[in-house]
Protein backbone atom coordinates (compact mmCIF):
# COMPACT_ATOMS: atom_id res chain seq x y z
CA UNK A 1 0.00 0.00 0.00
CA UNK A 2 1.14 3.46 -1.25
CA UNK A 3 -0.04 6.86 0.63
CA UNK A 4 -0.04 10.22 -1.36
CA UNK A 5 0.53 12.26 1.71
CA UNK A 6 3.27 11.47 3.61
CA UNK A 7 3.50 15.02 5.04
CA UNK A 8 1.93 14.19 8.70
CA UNK A 9 1.63 17.75 9.89
CA UNK A 10 -0.51 18.48 13.04
CA UNK A 11 -3.35 21.04 12.64
CA UNK A 12 -4.85 22.13 15.52
CA UNK A 13 -5.29 19.22 17.96
CA UNK A 14 -6.05 16.49 14.88
CA UNK A 15 -3.48 15.39 12.04
CA UNK A 16 -3.83 15.21 8.62
CA UNK A 17 -5.50 12.04 7.45
CA UNK A 18 -2.97 9.57 5.75
CA UNK A 19 -4.76 8.21 2.56
CA UNK A 20 -4.03 4.57 1.86
CA UNK A 21 -4.34 3.49 -1.48
CA UNK A 22 -3.94 0.19 -2.98
CA UNK A 23 -1.17 -1.13 -5.17
CA UNK A 24 -2.00 -3.91 -7.74
CA UNK A 25 1.35 -4.66 -9.24
CA UNK A 26 4.00 -5.84 -7.26
CA UNK A 27 4.86 -8.23 -9.47
CA UNK A 28 5.57 -5.37 -12.08
CA UNK A 29 7.28 -2.90 -9.86
CA UNK A 30 9.42 -5.91 -7.91
CA UNK A 31 11.07 -6.40 -11.90
CA UNK A 32 11.31 -3.22 -13.17
CA UNK A 33 13.75 -2.28 -9.90
CA UNK A 34 15.91 -5.56 -10.65
CA UNK A 35 19.35 -4.07 -12.16
CA UNK A 36 19.19 -5.21 -15.88
CA UNK A 37 22.35 -8.06 -15.03
CA UNK A 38 19.85 -9.26 -13.25
CA UNK A 39 16.71 -9.04 -15.18
CA UNK A 40 18.10 -10.55 -17.59
CA UNK A 41 18.73 -13.90 -15.88
CA UNK A 42 15.46 -16.34 -16.30
CA UNK A 43 15.85 -17.83 -12.37
CA UNK A 44 15.98 -14.54 -11.21
CA UNK A 45 13.52 -13.30 -13.22
CA UNK A 46 10.97 -16.31 -12.15
CA UNK A 47 11.80 -15.41 -8.70
CA UNK A 48 11.04 -12.16 -7.96
CA UNK A 49 7.94 -12.11 -9.80
CA UNK A 50 7.01 -15.11 -7.13
CA UNK A 51 7.61 -13.02 -4.49
CA UNK A 52 6.31 -9.96 -6.70
CA UNK A 53 2.53 -11.91 -6.33
CA UNK A 54 3.22 -13.41 -2.73
CA UNK A 55 3.69 -9.65 -1.95
CA UNK A 56 0.34 -8.99 -3.89
CA UNK A 57 -1.94 -11.55 -2.08
CA UNK A 58 -0.75 -10.42 0.86
CA UNK A 59 -1.93 -6.49 0.19
CA UNK A 60 -5.05 -7.61 -1.56
CA UNK A 61 -5.94 -9.35 1.90
CA UNK A 62 -5.19 -6.32 4.43
CA UNK A 63 -6.63 -3.98 1.96
CA UNK A 64 -9.75 -5.91 1.31
CA UNK A 65 -9.95 -5.79 5.45
CA UNK A 66 -9.14 -2.18 5.18
CA UNK A 67 -11.64 -1.32 2.62
CA UNK A 68 -14.42 -4.13 4.57
CA UNK A 69 -15.56 -3.87 8.13
CA UNK A 70 -14.47 -4.02 11.51
CA UNK A 71 -13.44 -7.55 12.67
CA UNK A 72 -16.79 -7.71 15.36
CA UNK A 73 -19.28 -6.81 12.57
CA UNK A 74 -17.50 -9.05 9.66
CA UNK A 75 -19.10 -12.09 8.12
CA UNK A 76 -18.46 -14.75 5.85
CA UNK A 77 -15.95 -13.73 2.78
CA UNK A 78 -15.25 -10.54 5.03
CA UNK A 79 -14.53 -12.54 8.18
CA UNK A 80 -12.27 -14.90 5.90
CA UNK A 81 -9.97 -12.09 5.06
CA UNK A 82 -9.32 -11.14 8.50
CA UNK A 83 -8.39 -14.54 9.08
CA UNK A 84 -6.33 -14.95 6.52
CA UNK A 85 -4.11 -11.74 7.34
CA UNK A 86 -3.60 -13.12 11.16
CA UNK A 87 -2.70 -16.57 9.72
CA UNK A 88 -5.81 -18.18 11.11
CA UNK A 89 -7.52 -19.98 7.79
CA UNK A 90 -11.27 -20.94 8.48
CA UNK A 91 -11.00 -24.29 7.93
CA UNK A 92 -13.81 -26.31 9.14
CA UNK A 93 -15.34 -24.04 11.57
CA UNK A 94 -18.93 -23.44 9.15
CA UNK A 95 -19.84 -20.99 11.86
CA UNK A 96 -18.95 -17.13 12.10
CA UNK A 97 -20.23 -17.29 15.83
CA UNK A 98 -17.34 -19.88 16.06
CA UNK A 99 -14.89 -18.75 13.89
CA UNK A 100 -14.57 -14.79 15.26
CA UNK A 101 -13.68 -15.62 18.67
CA UNK A 102 -10.12 -17.73 17.14
CA UNK A 103 -9.65 -14.65 14.72
CA UNK A 104 -9.44 -12.44 18.12
CA UNK A 105 -7.68 -14.96 19.93
CA UNK A 106 -5.01 -15.55 17.46
CA UNK A 107 -4.42 -11.94 16.83
CA UNK A 108 -4.08 -11.42 21.11
CA UNK A 109 -1.78 -15.00 20.69
CA UNK A 110 0.74 -13.28 17.99
CA UNK A 111 1.71 -10.35 20.25
CA UNK A 112 1.30 -12.45 23.63
CA UNK A 113 4.06 -11.50 26.56
CA UNK A 114 2.97 -14.44 28.67
CA UNK A 115 2.22 -12.70 31.51
CA UNK A 116 -0.55 -14.53 33.39
CA UNK A 117 -3.48 -11.01 32.78
CA UNK A 118 -2.53 -11.78 28.50
CA UNK A 119 -2.81 -15.34 28.85
CA UNK A 120 -6.05 -14.99 30.89
CA UNK A 121 -7.36 -12.44 28.25
CA UNK A 122 -7.15 -15.13 25.25
CA UNK A 123 -8.49 -17.22 27.16
CA UNK A 124 -11.46 -15.23 27.67
CA UNK A 125 -11.79 -14.70 24.26
CA UNK A 126 -10.77 -17.84 22.13
CA UNK A 127 -13.76 -19.15 24.49
CA UNK A 128 -16.66 -16.05 24.61
CA UNK A 129 -19.06 -16.08 25.30
CA UNK A 130 -17.60 -17.18 28.97
CA UNK A 131 -19.61 -17.25 32.56
CA UNK A 132 -16.33 -16.53 34.19
CA UNK A 133 -12.73 -17.63 34.63
CA UNK A 134 -10.31 -18.52 37.22
CA UNK A 135 -6.37 -19.40 37.43
CA UNK A 136 -5.03 -21.78 39.94
CA UNK A 137 -1.35 -22.56 40.26
CA UNK A 138 -0.05 -25.92 39.73
CA UNK A 139 3.31 -26.26 41.92
CA UNK A 140 6.31 -25.93 41.73
CA UNK A 141 6.35 -24.84 37.88
CA UNK A 142 2.65 -24.73 36.59
CA UNK A 143 -0.72 -23.05 36.24
CA UNK A 144 -4.07 -24.27 35.48
CA UNK A 145 -6.85 -21.16 33.79
CA UNK A 146 -10.46 -22.53 33.46
CA UNK A 147 -13.16 -20.89 31.78
CA UNK A 148 -16.92 -21.58 32.59
CA UNK A 149 -19.10 -21.48 29.87
CA UNK A 150 -23.06 -22.64 29.15
CA UNK A 151 -22.25 -25.11 26.61
CA UNK A 152 -18.62 -26.64 25.65
CA UNK A 153 -16.83 -25.65 22.64
CA UNK A 154 -17.28 -28.18 19.05
CA UNK A 155 -14.20 -30.41 18.79
CA UNK A 156 -13.28 -28.39 15.86
CA UNK A 157 -13.39 -25.12 17.60
CA UNK A 158 -11.72 -26.73 20.95
CA UNK A 159 -8.83 -27.84 18.63
CA UNK A 160 -8.02 -24.83 17.06
CA UNK A 161 -8.33 -22.88 20.59
CA UNK A 162 -5.69 -25.42 21.95
CA UNK A 163 -3.28 -24.69 19.37
CA UNK A 164 -3.48 -20.89 19.98
CA UNK A 165 -2.99 -21.20 23.55
CA UNK A 166 -0.24 -23.29 22.94
CA UNK A 167 1.44 -20.83 20.83
CA UNK A 168 1.32 -18.12 23.86
CA UNK A 169 2.42 -20.63 26.67
CA UNK A 170 5.61 -19.57 27.69
CA UNK A 171 8.67 -22.40 27.54
CA UNK A 172 9.28 -24.51 30.54
CA UNK A 173 5.92 -24.00 32.12
CA UNK A 174 3.61 -26.69 32.77
CA UNK A 175 0.01 -25.06 31.36
CA UNK A 176 -3.41 -26.99 31.54
CA UNK A 177 -6.09 -25.25 30.01
CA UNK A 178 -9.60 -26.13 30.98
CA UNK A 179 -12.91 -25.68 29.61
CA UNK A 180 -16.09 -26.42 32.12
CA UNK A 181 -19.94 -26.42 31.18
CA UNK A 182 -21.91 -24.76 34.16
CA UNK A 183 -24.88 -26.56 35.40
CA UNK A 184 -23.32 -30.16 35.76
CA UNK A 185 -22.73 -32.16 38.67
CA UNK A 186 -18.76 -31.23 39.41
CA UNK A 187 -17.58 -29.72 42.38
CA UNK A 188 -18.10 -26.26 42.65
CA UNK A 189 -15.48 -23.29 41.89
CA UNK A 190 -15.30 -20.00 43.73
CA UNK A 191 -16.94 -18.10 40.52
CA UNK A 192 -19.68 -21.17 39.69
CA UNK A 193 -21.90 -23.88 40.81
CA UNK A 194 -23.60 -24.82 44.32
CA UNK A 195 -22.76 -27.05 47.35
CA UNK A 196 -24.84 -29.41 44.86
CA UNK A 197 -23.92 -28.14 41.70
CA UNK A 198 -20.71 -27.31 39.98
CA UNK A 199 -18.95 -26.80 36.42
CA UNK A 200 -18.53 -29.85 34.56
CA UNK A 201 -14.78 -29.73 33.46
CA UNK A 202 -12.54 -31.17 30.67
CA UNK A 203 -8.73 -30.28 29.57
CA UNK A 204 -9.01 -28.23 25.95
Amino acid sequence: MTSPDLNLAWDGTTQKHLELVHEGNHEGIAVSHLPGVLRDNLHIRRLTTVLGRAAQRLEDDIFGVYEGVTLGMAQGASLDRWGAVVGEPRGSLVSDADYRPVIEARILANGADGTVDGLMQIMSVALQPIVCIEYFDLFPAGFQIQASRELWMSDERRSRVRAILASATPAGRLALWVEAATGGFGPPTSCVGSTFTGPLARVI
